[in-house]
C-alpha cells in the first residue's frame, strides 16, 4: 500500500499525546531526538537522556533529520530502541508533542520504522508534526487515538 504524508493539525496533548506515543512505539523500531549546539540543555533535558541511555544505539553529529535543514551549526542526534522501558520515558517526560524542545528537554522526537523510514517526524519549536503512513495504518492509528487530528499533507 501507498504511504502518504499526514500533518498533525492540532498538537496531541495529555492523553492523546501518551496514547500517541504508545501507539507509534508499537509500530516503530527507533526513534530519536535532537540537541542543538548552540543551545543549551537543562539539567532535566540531560536526566532524559541519560534516563534512555540503555536503549541509545547511535549518537551522530548532523546538520539535517526529518523536517529540519540547518542552514548554520550542528547538532546531536541521538537515536534509541524502542522499547516499553524507552517509551514510558517519552510518555513520562512530557505532555504535549511540541514540548520536545530545548532547553528543557532534546528537540524533534521522530519515529522510525525497521527499515529506517519516517514514521512520524516532528520540528517542535515550528509547532509541526507529520506522520507517513498508509491508508490501514492511518485507519488503525486513528482508532486507537480517538483525538488525533491529521489532514493529508499538501506539501
Amino acid at each position: 500500500m501507498t504511504r502518504v504524508t499526514y500533518d498533525i493539525v492540532r498538537e496531541p496533548l495529555d492523553a492523546t499525546y501518551a496514547e500517541l506515543i504508545r501507539q507509534l512505539g508499537q509500530r516503530a523500531a527507533s526513534f530519536s531526538l535532537i540537541v542543538r549546539d548552540e543551545i543549551d540543555v537543562s539539567p532535566r533535558a540531560g536526566e532524559v537522556l541519560a534516563s534512555l541511555s540503555a536503549e541509545l544505539t547511535r549518537t551522530e553529529r548532523v546538520t539535517e533529520w526529518p523536517g529540519t535543514q540547518l542552514v548554520h551549526g550542528h547538532a546531536l542526534r541521538h537515536d534509541f530502541s524502542v522499547s516499553e522501558g524507552s517509551i514510558k520515558i517519552l510518555v513520562d517526560a512530557a505532555t504535549r508533542l511540541y514540548a520536545w524542545k530545548q532547553p528543557d528537554l532534546p528537540e524533534d522526537l521522530c519515529f522510525y520504522r525497521s527499515s529506517g523510514d519516517v514514521l512520524m517526524g516532528s520540528i517542535s519549536h515550528e509547532c509541526d508534526g507529520f506522520l507517513v503512513l498508509d491508508r490501514r495504518e492511518l485507519e488503525a492509528l486513528r482508532s486507537a487515538v480517538t483525538d488525533l487530528k491529521v489532514a493529508a499533507s499538501r506539501s
